[in-house]
């Protein structure tokens, strides 16, 4: 195993820092702290942890410069986004300083000569496996509420953002989080079972690949723990010949080139009716030739690299397949680019279900577009991946959207919208895209002991 990791700038191609991963003795020490410290957090009232989260909702807005400009450097997002992503965690925070001792409020259901108390009490530890793609938003959208629930956590972070990884740990501390509720651990992925074996720690929540959803799934289920994943996505994007053209184009312009492509809502195949494909390509290449692309502390940029040089390969890879198996290129991007970790975006038509750009996750930039007509089963084809995460639904049919609602195999629809996340509705897919719910009030409700306790009406 590895002793450390450098993280590197993905447009600069420069080293930013080396990390020293932590030993065995380390882990444990950090895992005997926080059970320790759950036992003082979990009877903590709403009042001090409210105030907490308040500071730090308050923390994100004044530093945003700083903290946006740390995600860029780190995994390369352009730092108009970076800035929306510290705004967005903002907004997580206070919409659980409203709403979550509400929503963990106990509640009774009279029986016939008894009466049942629901409760909802924290489990202890929880494991968090974090991604690089949203570094700060995936940390704050499962750390918040299981803290709020009065959980402690432990956030095993992506290796390429270690550095996000620090900041946050020290953003928690600095607004008055106690020593060890909030643990940020630098680890090799060789030891995260240590952690899950741990009869100190109550559960996992990965968000990243369907590969690691099945290693920690597997680690989890030999160790008896609670899981809830967010793996990957094929979303489609469908537009029907009565849908708004360009609001559909708008939409799935603002959806694809977002992080470059690299989100797991980002939409992945395009199904377009026969009716209007011409217009749809002709308009969504006109807007695809205004964006930006370069480097992303540049305020213009639209487009910047992805995160590391291997996911460039692996797309090159998956393009190339495709096209081997029959798909046209319809348009291409060009970039010269003499450094960072660049792909040019390009547009791709093609009907052949096998194909890597149809039946795997392609992590950036590419657009496959898929033409349909009336006669086809728009449904069964959308249906027919190993994939359920997102869909967006264009039309003004009510005839089809009801039956998209009824028979779309998807943890998510949005109907003439961009799929997106949002603090108050619950995220989360099913199939290879994993299972669980974060945010909203069911989020705050994936790590808890929904806990029953019936007796005589008088006794309570």
């Amino acid at each position: 195993m590895e002793n450390t990791f450098t993280t590197l700038n993905p447009f600069s191609e420069r080293s930013i820092a080396n990390h020293v991963y932590l030993s065995n003795d380390d882990i444990d020490f950090i895992i005997d702290k926080s059970h320790l410290r759950f036992d003082k957090w979990k009877n903590q009232d709403f009042n001090f942890k409210k105030k907490i989260l308040k500071n730090l909702s308050n923390d994100l807005l004044i530093n945003i410069d700083e903290y946006s400009r740390k995600i860029t450097n780190e995994m390369g997002k352009p730092l108009k986004e970076s800035r929306g992503e510290i705004k967005k965690c903002s907004q997580l925070c206070n919409f659980y300083f409203e709403h979550s001792e509400n929503f963990l409020k106990p509640y009774e259901v009279k029986l016939e000569k008894q009466v049942a108390k629901i409760s909802y009490s924290p489990l202890g530890i929880i494991l968090g496996i974090m991604p690089w793609n949203f570094p700060f938003w995936q940390v704050f959208r499962f750390a918040i509420p299981t803290l709020m629930s009065g959980n402690t956590v432990i956030i095993k972070h992506s290796p390429n953002t270690f550095g996000c990884g620090d900041l946050i740990s020290y953003i928690f501390n600095k607004v008055g989080y106690p020593k060890y509720c909030y643990n940020n651990i630098k680890i090799h992925h060789t030891q995260v079972e240590r952690i899950i074996a741990s009869d100190k720690v109550q559960g996992v929540s990965l968000t990243g690949s369907e590969k690691a959803g099945a290693a920690v799934g597997s680690l989890a289920g030999k160790h008896i723990k609670k899981t809830l994943f967010e793996l990957g996505g094929s979303d489609p994007f469908i537009i029907y010949d009565d849908a708004n053209i360009e609001l559909a184009v708008s939409d799935a312009i603002s959806a694809k080139f977002l992080n470059s492509g690299q989100s797991c809502i980002s939409p992945k195949r395009f199904f377009i009716h026969e009716k209007i494909y011409k217009i749809f390509i002709k308009m969504f290449i006109a807007k695809l030739k205004k964006l930006n692309i370069g480097n992303p502390m540049e305020v213009e940029t639209d487009i910047g690299p992805l995160a590391k040089k291997e996911f460039v390969d692996k797309i090159r890879y998956q393009v190339k397949k495709s096209i081997d198996m029959g798909a046209e290129i319809i348009f291409k991007k060009d970039y010269d680019s003499k450094k960072g970790f660049f792909i040019e975006p390009i547009i791709l038509r093609h009907n052949n279900l096998n194909s890597p750009i149809f039946n795997e996750e392609v992590f950036g930039p590419v657009i496959p577009i898929f033409i349909f007509n009336d006669k086809d089963n728009i449904i069964e084809l959308v249906n027919s991946t190993a994939y359920g995460l997102g869909a967006s639904l264009w039309t003004s049919c009510n005839l089809k959207k009801n039956n998209f609602e009824q028979n779309i195999n998807t943890g998510l629809l949005f109907i003439n919208g961009m799929t997106k996340s949002d603090p108050r509705i619950p995220f989360g897919g099913i199939k290879k895209s994993g299972y669980g719910r974060e945010l909203s009030k069911e989020g705050i409700k994936e790590f808890v002991n929904i806990k029953t306790i019936v007796s005589k009406n008088k006794e309570f």
